[in-house]
């Protein structure tokens, strides 16, 4: 997990946004799951960033919505969410404005489309806060280490069919 919000907090200083952006919004997905049965689904995302992220955005980003953006993100390449229960009806993250001191605010448009602003660091920096935050209440968990041997790293592996070692990301359980 720390590796996984490590490179979600290089991507952002390399400028890579979406990759950034798709990581931050999977993480209450691995969290759930690793806190849980070892699967998620969307009661478990939003119950993840309800109780563990959603202090850090205040009233503007709750579980649901959180969970609605993730899926369009994901699924669609959009910000936005016929579901989300809120005048808000698109999400804009904002980039390359390190200065940009209205991250966390409802921006109205001269037509009328409602927004939510969030600077995309200050996104990723939550959510990587909420990750370590739940960490320390959690790693040494027996259902957490249990669902934590079947999680993905990196690591080189001398593989059976040959004696070279490969770099790869897999389940070594």
């Amino acid at each position: 997990m720390r590796t996984l919000i490590k490179e979600m907090g290089d991507a952002i200083n390399a400028k890579l946004y979406y990759p950034a952006l798709i990581t931050a919004m999977t993480l209450p997905d691995i969290c759930a799951s690793l806190e849980s049965n070892g699967f998620t689904d969307d009661e478990r995302y939003m119950k993840w960033f309800d109780e563990n992220a959603a202090k850090h955005f205040g009233t503007l980003l709750t579980g649901e919505i959180a969970w609605y953006l993730r899926c369009s993100v994901l699924h669609n390449g959009r910000l936005s969410h016929p579901n989300f229960k809120t005048n808000v009806k698109e999400i804009m993250f904002v980039t390359d404005n390190e200065g940009f001191a209205n991250h966390l605010i409802r921006l109205k448009t001269k037509n009328g489309k409602e927004y939510l602003v969030l600077e995309l660091r200050k996104f990723c920096q939550a959510m990587y806060m909420a990750v370590i935050e739940w960490l320390k209440k959690v790693e040494n968990t027996d259902i957490y280490k249990s669902n934590y041997k079947k999680y993905f790293n990196r690591n080189s592996q001398a593989f059976p069919f040959n004696e070279e070692k490969l770099s790869v990301i897999a389940s070594f359980e």
